[in-house]
């Protein structure tokens, strides 16, 4: 059952890393509407006819607008380029609104940053802040701006999935600055509370700039350390690097397209970023202040309760990203008590594909990169038949101490395991 309430959410951005945890986590009490780009398959599960295609700022289709009730806006860019970040994050997000108000929309919630600040050193901190400013002087419209830190959760996208993906690809993770900028974690479903929290409140809310984290926040350098544990078992080994020299080298690679685990947009925020006063916000909104690794933790959570676990989730480790391993991987990542930590595929683009539905794990060309880098505890083989035994040779002799065999498509019998 959905739409419990009857009330009407519209969500922009909903298939990014926030929007598509919104959309599920609001599913159960909202008819939730969702305004993309493109159309996309897989989660979330929003249906056909609640679909809305479009770009900003212009390209808004007002149709999206009617009966809603509140929009949270989630959709942004991290463009470098001032030009193109101001129509997007600035004239977009003003659109938008005026369109919500014309349209008699009672709320909008706006996912800003917490790099927003006039002064800001990136087009995206000194765009969302302009942004805010452009809301705060509507009216006719209740606004309520959520300054988010760094969001933690399962997903193919954002800064946290970026550095999740460094810890586990990089013999030698690379710290900006030695990692001395402060990060304030939150977790995504803590985030997506409070944003249907605001919504319940949005009267008493309304022109409020709510700030959400962790109060105390941590150094980026304890917090990569502390994914590694989460993540490997053990920590990895760091270098520092200054951030004008690595800024320069992550622009240029930006010009060739090349995937990065931190963007210039992000380098840039890590050079002003401040502590933001979170305690009063997240308490005004019955926030639950966690650990980092109650954070990582809930990644292996069914409905993000927590539940009395070892002290780490058992590593997966999964070969072969085909038609049988791909009903693996969605099941592996969603597997309680285990964190699948990697998927062994020669053909980057069944990773990818993979990596696009959410299942946000590395990908290696190699079995023994993968389990190298990994640590896993167990490898689930979901390959041709004829390449089982290999593989699982492969496995024994670098110590991975399980396996577990898929059958071929089409015969019968059930999947065989061996412990080494």
């Amino acid at each position: 059952m959905t739409g419990g309430s009857g009330r009407v959410m519209l969500i922009t951005g909903a298939t990014g890393f926030i929007g598509s945890h919104l959309a599920i986590a609001a599913a159960d009490t909202y008819v939730v509407r969702s305004l993309t780009r493109t159309d996309w398959t897989g989660p979330p599960a929003v249906p056909t006819g609640r679909r809305y295609f479009g770009n900003l700022p212009f390209g808004i289709p007002e149709s999206a607008f009617e009966d809603v009730h509140v929009v949270v806006h989630c959709a942004a860019t991290a463009e470098p380029n001032e030009r193109k970040a101001r129509a997007i994050n600035v004239d977009g997000t003003v659109r938008l609104a005026e369109l919500a108000r014309k349209h008699g929309v009672e709320t909008l919630i706006f996912l800003s940053s917490q790099s927003a600040r006039p002064d800001a050193i990136s087009a995206y901190g000194r765009t969302k802040f302009l942004a805010e400013q452009g809301l705060l002087s509507l009216h006719g419209l209740r606004v309520i701006i959520l300054r988010p830190g760094l969001v933690v959760g399962p997903g193919s996208s954002g800064l946290f999935s970026r550095l999740v993906s460094s810890v586990m690809r990089l013999p030698l993770v690379p710290l900006p600055d030695g990692g001395r900028g402060v990060v304030q974690p939150i977790q995504v479903d803590d985030l997506c509370e409070a944003i249907l929290r605001c919504d319940r409140e949005s009267s008493e809310l309304d022109r409020a700039i709510l700030k959400l984290g962790d109060p105390k926040g941590e150094r980026l350098a304890d917090f990569v350390q502390e994914v590694a544990m989460a993540y490997l078992g053990h920590p990895r080994p760091t270098v520092s690097i200054p951030l004008g020299p690595i800024e320069a080298a992550v622009r240029h690679t930006e010009t060739l397209r090349l995937p990065l685990p931190i963007s210039s947009t992000n380098l840039r925020g890590l050079r002003t970023v401040e502590l933001m006063p979170t305690a009063d916000d997240m308490e005004r909104l019955g926030i639950p202040i966690r650990t980092v690794s109650e954070m990582l933790r809930m990644e292996s959570m069914e409905g993000g309760e927590l539940d009395p676990l070892d002290e780490r989730a058992v590593r997966l480790l999964l070969v072969g990203a085909g038609r049988v391993g791909f009903v693996h991987a969605l099941t592996l990542s969603r597997l309680r008590g285990a964190v699948l930590v990697g998927i062994v595929d020669r053909k980057p683009g069944a990773v990818s594909f993979l990596q696009k539905l959410g299942v946000a794990t590395p990908g290696f060309r190699e079995l023994d990169d993968a389990i190298e880098a990994t640590r896993a505890d167990a490898a689930v083989i979901a390959t041709p038949p004829g390449t089982h035994l290999p593989l699982a040779l492969t496995c024994h002799s670098a110590g991975c101490p399980q396996w577990s065999k898929s059958p071929s498509p089409g015969r019968k019998g059930t999947s065989s395991s061996s412990s080494g």
